[in-house]
């Protein structure tokens, strides 16, 4: 792997001296939490849930019982960080991410409607949204390879340079979209008079 090794080696110990045991563990508890309240929310009011999806564009139309199965796999998803916390990080930093892609995009294409995320029904997608999003996908991914990775196997070692790299990747491309998402939201700001 060439000088990849290396640089891989000094940020898995910058990771591992940053993000402790200790600190680790209140990550996924924190984690923990924010699905449930979430996933609680989605299940009692499947109707915001529903309608985000439509928004997102994941589905065509907007149906209750949608938004309750999100909700019922964000508690799925919180049981598992507490549970088996080494299996289930990895699905919660690709839903984190793939979450602030999406509100990325709605973002960048001028759109605002209720998301139903992190338990709040009367918040409307907002830069202040995403920022939340990719920053519990930044600290889900540090999580995962500060304090998992000496606990895998040697073959997952791989599945989890790509997933960092995929992360790099990820929070580059939403950086690069930080120009546009500020012109659209600025269109939805009131005129100061």
């Amino acid at each position: 792997m060439g000088g990849f090794r290396e640089a891989w080696d000094l940020g898995y110990e910058l990771s591992d001296a940053v993000l402790g045991e200790t600190l680790a563990a209140v990550v996924l508890w924190f984690l923990a939490a924010v699905f449930l309240v979430s996933g609680a929310t989605k299940i009692f009011q499947p109707e915001l849930a529903a309608q985000a999806l439509t928004g997102f564009g994941i589905v065509g139309e907007s149906r209750n019982e949608l938004g309750r199965l999100l909700g019922i796999a964000e508690l799925v998803l919180c049981v598992g960080l507490v549970v088996y916390p080494e299996f289930t990080i990895l699905p919660v930093t690709v839903a984190l991410w793939v979450f602030s892609f999406l509100i990325a995009r709605v973002l960048r294409n001028g759109q605002q409607f209720p998301c139903a995320c992190f338990g709040r029904s009367e918040d409307v997608i907002s830069r202040k949204t995403l920022f939340r999003t990719t920053a519990l996908a930044v600290v889900s991914t540090l999580v995962m390879i500060g304090n998992f990775i000496s606990a895998l196997p040697p073959a997952t070692t791989h599945l989890l340079e790509a997933m960092c790299v995929l992360s790099a990747l990820s929070l580059a491309l939403l950086l690069s979209y930080a120009r546009q998402l500020n012109q659209n939201y600025r269109k939805f700001l009131p005129e100061k008079g």
